[in-house]
């Protein structure tokens, strides 16, 4: 049986000696009917044995054990139409043409039946860290978004782990996660957790080490757009994950990071712009700018 993200393909092995290959690739799904229009069987000579890949962005390709029966399953996503290709090559280096098959996986329509469960896994003066098991769903590809006094506070991710940033200094908040599978339905909320930030560090009263080897270059393309990147400061306190960077362009705040010499993508002005890199720790201390200048 096929559910909505594995495929199984048969393939059944009568001639030996031969080595098969596969490719796979896929689009987004069109309407079911066009769909079916094209759906194929596939009853190969030859047989392959995989452990099991997964297809999930663009394309897959390798080769195929011979003379072997077997199925392989493929993880892919719900709802998405994906063609595949095969072809067998003997010793000499022969090639036969080219089998396809298109089809299409299911829609999923199941909604995630419980909510993760959330763990502190550390506090700080203006973040949280935060862990959390997966939410139960037959579909093994969620994301999390968490959130903050009732508030989504972060982008979908597919980790089950986050440092919770931007807080304010001696604050209680309730943190809660839910998960969102494939087919855009949410699991509940997780039961939410109450953490208090800690006050920020008296004795920290020295700013990191400014951002070193700042570099900003453009695409070559006639654009203006500007990629840049830093070497990470030091603090006397901080973990250099917990440090900020600021990053403005002709003195507009462009980004911020945390933990990260970038790569910071950015669209500068035709003529010359300045570029500023500061860094600040979690007491508020911010150091002196990395400066540099790139002309348009």
């Amino acid at each position: 049986m096929r559910n909505t993200r594995t495929l199984l393909l048969a393939l059944f092995a009568s001639l030996a000696g031969l080595a098969f290959f596969a490719v796979a690739a896929f689009v987004c799904a069109e309407t079911d009917e066009e769909v079916e229009a094209h759906r194929q069987v596939l009853d190969l000579t030859g047989a392959f044995t995989n452990d099991g890949f997964k297809l999930r962005d663009g394309h897959w390709a390798g080769q195929i054990k011979p003379a072997e029966r077997a199925l392989i399953a493929v993880n892919l996503y719900a709802g998405n139409q994906y063609w595949f290709f095969i072809y067998a090559k003997d010793a000499g280096g022969q090639v036969s043409g080219t089998v396809s098959a298109t089809t299409r996986t299911l829609l999923d329509t199941t909604t995630p039946s419980t909510g993760p469960v959330v763990s502190v896994t550390e506090v700080g003066s203006n973040y949280v860290s935060l862990s959390w098991t997966p939410a139960q769903d037959d579909c093994p590809f969620l994301s999390y978004q968490v959130s903050v006094n009732g508030d989504p506070h972060t982008s979908l991710s597919p980790n089950l782990s986050t440092t919770v940033r931007l807080l304010a200094p001696q604050t209680t908040y309730s943190l809660t996660v839910r998960g969102r599978d494939e087919g855009n339905h949410w699991s509940p909320f997780s039961d939410p957790v109450s953490v208090t930030t800690l006050p920020p560090n008296p004795n920290d009263t020295t700013p990191p080490t400014t951002p070193a080897n700042l570099t900003a270059y453009g695409t070559g393309d006639g654009s203006t757009e500007t990629h840049v990147s830093w070497t990470q400061s030091t603090d006397d306190f901080d973990a250099q994950s917990n440090i900020r960077y600021d990053v403005y362009l002709n003195g507009v705040l462009q980004e911020v990071r945390f933990g990260s010499g970038g790569e910071s993508i950015m669209y500068a002005e035709l003529g010359e712009n300045l570029i500023e890199v500061t860094a600040t720790d979690t007491a508020g201390n911010t150091s002196a700018p990395a400066t540099v200048t790139i002309f348009f």
